[in-house]
């Protein structure tokens, strides 16, 4: 009776309630912060204006470049990003890099084995603004949008990148696991049947299986493990059902 009462005092549901949302906040904030190339590539071929085939070539490159960027970043935060392009040639076979792109973006590394994954963002803008200088671009406004997507598709990889990097930190996962599992441990010995006959109060009925404690033990269990071991992992990281389609992406 003792460990009964201790247990109730015990705000397990408010504890648990906070923890799980700062996990599926970090979860959602960090899909949410996933950049899609859509608006970029919309505002290319609206502010880029022009028929001939030297436009639409370099239209293409531009669209080239996004998406170069898109792979060039993911390759360090999603495992099935990595599995699909595994090393630089993989990115040129699949005809998203040139060979001379490639030295380029090994050269701006210390190492050489790596480069700036926004370099060809930088290649993006240098493209456009020599557009502007040939009239492709009609004024500085359409300029300035354009750089202005540019920036913010970059922005969104800085967010995904420090979402990836600061994870909910281990002491507080550790100290609400070891809540979770003392407050079970309390109700091993709250839970004990007792004897009716001796009139315990609120124990008039002999209950030998606790059945709503065990669908407690179920719901607390599943509650702080799934969003420590499986939520995190859904954008990113290699699962089937994940929601980011990087294949569609």
């Amino acid at each position: 009776m003792y460990c009964n009462k201790v247990s109730e005092r015990m705000p397990i549901g408010l504890f648990l309630g906070f923890y799980v949302n700062i996990v599926v906040g970090q979860w959602w904030g960090r899909f949410c912060a996933i950049p899609w190339p859509d608006s970029v590539v919309l505002a290319i071929c609206a502010y880029i204006q022009g028929d001939s085939k030297s436009l639409t070539a370099r239209r293409h490159t531009l669209i080239r470049y996004v998406h170069l960027t898109y792979i060039l970043h993911m390759r360090g935060m999603s495992s099935r990003v990595k599995q699909q392009y595994p090393t630089i040639e993989h990115v040129v076979t699949a005809g998203i890099m040139t060979e001379q792109e490639k030295d380029l973006f090994l050269q701006s590394g210390d190492d050489g084995k790596s480069g700036i994954a926004f370099l060809p963002i930088m290649w993006a803008v240098n493209l456009i603004n020599q557009l502007r200088t040939e009239g492709a671009i009609p004024n500085a406004t359409s300029l300035e949008l354009l750089q202005e997507e540019l920036r913010n598709f970059r922005g969104g990889f800085g967010v995904v990148w420090t979402y990836n990097y600061l994870s909910v930190p281990l002491a507080y996962t550790q100290i609400s696991l070891i809540i979770i599992y003392s407050y079970f441990g309390l109700s091993i010995f709250a839970w004990q049947p007792l004897n009716a006959t001796q009139n315990y109060i609120g124990h008039n009925i002999n209950v030998y299986v606790p059945v709503f404690g065990l669908l407690q033990l179920a719901f607390y269990i599943g509650w702080s493990k799934y969003p420590v071991k499986e939520l995190l992992k859904i954008v990113l990281r290699a699962r089937d059902s994940s929601l980011y389609q990087y294949q569609y992406i």
